[in-house]
């Protein structure tokens, strides 16, 4: 790219893989592989998804100064596990994940990345919880989204479906609650950076408000789509 993302870009566009000066996202693809090769030994490991700034094309390029972080965006990543199939690691689940996101920090230096991971051994249970409470109310409300967006892994086909199957089974009404909740996640998330995106996109916090609103049908239809539901 000539130029870094624009706000019409940011209005128009789910996934933006390009930084706010045009730079392709390799790096954060790069991690995604590695991770994926680290972890996917592990019976309990389905997949690693980016999620933030860095897909949504308002990320800040990277700053190293004399080896240590100056300034810019982190990545962001979601690692989804099934507690399930972890047998006598159960307790080793989040040392196993540390471990390989520190293996991968020394393979791919000047890069700051910070996960969050997310047991799915439940679907059933998961698809009833976002029908209850939106997730949103929850402390860390990035659960599903990711998901359904960029993930890989060996397992993320076979929990899409999983997924999807789920929220199949409910009613017509009970399947759009499910993924307004989802849909809801992105939302909030980037309506409470709202007047930090519009500073670095050059509008104001009322115009990205705005702008994510228009975007919930786009949202949706990715993840109607991914997880093969249908409404």
């Amino acid at each position: 790219m000539e130029r870094g993302p624009t706000f019409d870009d940011f209005r128009k566009r789910v996934l933006i893989t390009e930084d706010l000066e045009g730079n392709p996202q390799e790096k954060m693809f790069a991690i995604r592989s590695k991770l994926i090769e680290e972890l996917r030994q592990y019976p309990w490991f389905v997949g690693v998804a980016p999620f933030g700034s860095r897909i949504k094309g308002y990320a800040k390029p990277l700053v190293i100064v004399d080896g240590g972080y100056d300034s810019g965006s982190d990545s962001d990543f979601t690692v989804y596990y099934d507690l399930s199939k972890a047998g006598d690691e159960r307790n080793d689940v989040f040392d196993r994940i540390r471990e390989a996101k520190e293996k991968v920090s020394d393979v791919i230096p000047d890069s700051i990345i910070e996960i969050h991971s997310i047991d799915l051994d439940s679907p059933a249970e998961m698809v009833q919880d976002y029908l209850r409470v939106p997730r949103v109310l929850y402390e860390t409300p990035i659960e599903l989204s990711p998901l359904c967006i960029l993930a890989d892994g060996p397992l993320v086909n076979e929990y899409r479906h999983l997924l999807g199957a789920e929220i199949s089974k409910l009613s017509p009404a009970d399947r759009a609650k499910v993924i307004d909740n989802i849909v809801e996640e992105v939302a909030i998330s980037e309506k409470e950076r709202a007047e930090e995106i519009g500073a670095r996109l050059g509008v104001s916090k009322e115009q990205i408000i705005d702008a994510v609103e228009e975007k919930r049908p786009m949202w949706r239809k990715w993840i109607v789509e991914t997880l093969d539901v249908e409404e």
